[in-house]
């Protein structure tokens, strides 16, 4: 069985003007469990959109989303909610709370009521693999964006989902740490 099956997902938007803006059309693609896959396209093809309709985020205009054979495109919000548990989305802005690094990573164990720990050791494990040893008691929004978009990754991939949505995550990280991310 398929991980996740994407069958003809459309998406329009309506402009100010009334008219009708497609940014995909007719998609479809399968994704088997521990498999990798790319979406590569230029700026404005819908890249992000696509990852939005996959995170639920977005709905599509057309099409399904299957997970393990389970319909996902029209489920109820509390579905939703619990289905995302399961995915990590880690966006091309990095999104980070005001609060510490060592916090924000934390955050997505403790609302899961992980035992405390766990929580610290997975924490210091994961600071140390993205390189934020020594950052650990600084605000994370205080950081540069390189080191932000770390902090993010981390968070994400702490919660150990099932599947990663990764929008152009390394686009404020340097070669070293992209290539720590393509290991991971």
């Amino acid at each position: 069985m398929n991980l996740l099956e994407v069958q003809n997902i459309s998406k329009d938007y309506f402009k100010n003007d009334d008219s009708i803006q497609n940014v995909l059309s007719d998609i479809s693609f399968t994704v088997k469990k521990g498999e990798c896959f790319t979406i590569i396209g230029p700026n404005g093809s819908g890249k992000t959109t696509l990852l939005r309709i996959l995170g639920l985020v977005e709905v599509p205009t057309d099409g399904k989303i299957l997970y393990l054979g389970k319909e996902m495109t029209n489920l109820s919000r509390k579905e939703k909610t619990k289905f995302r548990r399961r995915i990590s989305f880690v966006r091309q802005k990095p999104v980070v709370m005001n609060s510490s690094v060592e916090k924000n990573i934390a955050y997505g164990l403790k609302v899961r009521g992980v035992e405390e720990r766990e929580v610290q050791q997975k924490t210091k494990k994961i600071i140390e693999i993205v390189g934020l040893k020594g950052l650990e008691k600084k605000n994370a929004r205080s950081l540069s964006g390189g080191e932000m978009q770390r902090v993010a990754i981390a968070m994400n991939f702490i919660i150990d989902p099932e599947i990663y949505l990764l929008d152009e995550v390394s686009a404020n990280l340097d070669p070293k740490n992209i290539t720590l991310l393509e290991e991971f």
